[in-house]
């Protein structure tokens, strides 16, 4: 059931280019669910919506994510055997309590009027998830993250939409679910060979723990990692 409280909070952060972060959170630490929404405009001027994921998002999102992965695999000829792989995923997150991971989506609003009122969603666009346990997390054979910390993966953005913001608001929006369960770290993996992601985390703050050693690349299907963390 979704947890009641009295500690609903909106605040406003400023933003690169002088947009703006309005986030509406409810904080729980034992939540089943959480009532979570961030609004936001990308650097192009559309309107954001990034919220935890539903049951309905799951098809779609299923989609993004493996055309994502297969971009970065070269195993497009898999894609739709991925998608279905993901659909079953998501579908089972959905029913996860928020204390143990929280996926969130980011969706761009069809702007009908000036009001919030006036917006409907549109294109799915992005996501992010945070894994708050071990148990929702996949295995790491090297640079495995604290048990007891948060750990952000699974983070994609449509490629029509990337560099415009929206990686930086999906970040930024775990973070404060993370802190919504007071955390103080958040730690997260990037592919060595994956400089424009990696060049993103440093621009928010995030700072490399450990790397894989030289021949971890010899390993068959195995792509060197970085381990990055963030003091919240």
């Amino acid at each position: 059931q979704l947890v009641k409280s009295n500690r609903i909070r909106t605040r406003k952060i400023p933003l690169r280019g002088q947009r703006q972060l309005k986030i509406r959170t409810v904080s729980a630490t034992s939540a089943q669910t959480i009532d979570f929404e961030v609004r936001t405009k990308t650097s192009r001027g559309d309107s954001l919506l990034i919220r935890p994921l539903e049951m309905r998002d799951t098809a779609k999102l299923s989609v993004l994510l493996a055309r994502s992965f297969t971009e970065s695999t070269g195993t497009q000829a898999y894609n739709k055997y991925f998608e279905r792989k993901i659909a079953s995923y998501l579908r089972d997150r959905v029913g996860t309590p928020a204390r143990e991971a929280v996926c969130l989506v980011a969706v761009v609003l069809n702007q009908r009027g000036e009001n919030e009122e006036d917006q409907s969603e549109g294109e799915m666009v992005g996501t992010s998830e945070v894994s708050f346990s071990p148990l929702t997390r996949s295995i790491n054979v090297t640079l495995a993250p604290p048990d007891d910390a948060p750990y952000l993966s699974n983070m994609a953005v449509l490629e029509s939409y990337r560099r415009c913001g929206i990686g930086s608001s999906l970040i930024a929006a775990s973070e404060d679910v993370c802190k919504i369960f007071g955390a103080k770290n958040l730690y997260l993996h990037c592919r060595v060979i994956d400089l424009p992601a990696t060049e993103l985390y440093l621009s928010q703050r995030y700072s490399p723990e450990n790397t894989d050693l030289w021949f971890m690349k010899f390993v068959p299907s195995y792509e060197r990692r970085i381990l990055m963390k963030k003091q919240l």
